[in-house]
């Protein structure tokens, strides 16, 4: 399926001209990033906001190093990224599993909520094992084979950085939201508990993005 995908991303990338003076354009900032830099800010002081605030800064305070160091990364990505722009296309967003369907005429993608003109690595790099990496799936190790399908669909070169820059985008931006939700007044639940799990194997395991 993944071939398929790529050739699915490819003839969306290429209908960019239909849509460029309409659809809207991506923004290269982290969502939540602020909440996430104010909570690293405040790590010297007990968290109260319920039963799991203070595990939560606890757990953050053990690897706010790292966090840092990827916050960090993820500017130097930006910042390469942010060259290429007039070369984005009109991307899906969210083009993983949940949003590809079979049809008798092939794949389909769904739920359209997340359009921007963007850099195509914002789609593509859901075609690598960074994805499968992240789920703690068993990825598919043919990720080269892949992109060089959509460069010679496309002649778009597939970039590192824009990879590394989503990869980084969609781990970041996850552990901003646990953690704001970690640090808000709650009380016991299974929805909170989740969070701080979630939060947990994002950050407890030894591995980086490099």
């Amino acid at each position: 399926m993944t071939e398929a995908l790529a050739d699915l991303l490819a003839e969306l990338h290429r209908a960019t001209p239909v849509v460029a003076d309409t659809a809207l354009r991506t923004e290269l900032v982290l969502p939540g990033r602020d909440r996430l830099h104010e909570a690293l800010r405040d790590l010297d002081q007990e968290w109260t906001g319920g039963p799991l605030a203070e595990p939560a800064r606890q757990l953050l305070a053990a690897h706010a190093g790292r966090i840092r160091g990827w916050l960090a990364d993820f500017d130097r990505y930006v910042d390469t990224v942010r060259g290429t722009e007039a070369k984005w296309v009109v991307t899906h967003g969210e083009p993983h599993p949940g949003n590809i369907m079979r049809s008798p005429a092939g794949l389909r993608l769904v739920d359209w909520g997340t359009v921007r003109i963007s850099p195509p690595e914002r789609d593509l790099w859901m075609l690598t094992t960074a994805l499968a990496d992240m789920l703690g799936q068993e990825p598919d190790r043919g990720e080269n084979k892949v992109l060089a399908r959509y460069t010679r669909v496309t002649g778009r070169i597939v970039t590192p950085a824009g990879i590394a820059l989503y990869r980084m985008w969609w781990t970041l931006a996850d552990i901003a939201i646990f953690v704001d939700e970690l640090r808000r007044p709650h009380g016991p639940g299974e929805d909170i508990a989740a969070a701080l799990t979630c939060l947990t194997g994002y950050l407890e395991p030894s591995w980086d993005f490099h």
